[in-house]
């Protein structure tokens, strides 16, 4: 495996936000793609979000690549745990929780619950291949972890959850997680 391959992966992430940035800046134009990314129809919330979620993915795959399950588990909590509780969240969350009313419980469940899958999942598949230990006790972990980030996910900070997720994700699998 060439020592450059997590670099050219990270490229692969960081080039999709330098075209975030483009087209937030106007500088490149993509109708049809700005239409399906915005939520409030201004160009310039690519700036925001979807350009956080490069950078997380970026960092997450240069600092921890395939030799440790933080980065897998990070990146899983970002994509599958937030995604989802997005989705579950605005279709049946009708009960919001008590310290942020645009966040709901059904959200914050399908959080932890697609997180930890995908989490396992993914440690599941780079331990296959031998770059990782995946065992029992690193499965019960990635739900702590999850955990976390659910609940960090679900503050109303003024940072953007595509950062806070993923860097809790990170923070607290470096402590529980094995490496």
């Amino acid at each position: 495996m060439s020592p450059y391959a997590k670099y050219m992966a990270a490229f692969a992430v960081a080039a999709n936000g330098l075209w975030m940035i483009g087209l937030g800046l106007g500088l490149l134009k993509n109708d049809a793609l700005v239409k399906a990314i915005f939520r409030e129809g201004d160009k310039r919330e690519l700036l925001k979000g979807p350009l956080y979620y490069a950078i997380s993915i970026t960092v997450a795959t240069v600092s921890f690549w395939r030799n440790l399950p933080v980065g897998a588990v990070a990146v899983a909590n970002l994509c599958a745990g937030d995604g989802f509780a997005d989705i579950v969240g605005r279709n049946y969350g009708t009960e919001k929780l008590p310290h942020n009313h645009s966040k709901s419980y059904i959200g914050s469940l399908a959080f932890v619950a697609a997180a930890s899958l995908a989490s396992m999942g993914c440690t599941l598949y780079f331990a296959s291949f031998g770059y990782f230990e995946a065992t029992s006790q690193t499965h019960l972990t990635t739900i702590a972890v999850s955990l976390c980030a659910a609940i960090v996910e679900s503050l109303p900070l003024p940072i953007d959850d595509n950062l806070t997720v993923t860097f809790i994700a990170i923070a607290v699998g470096m402590l529980l997680l094995p490496y």
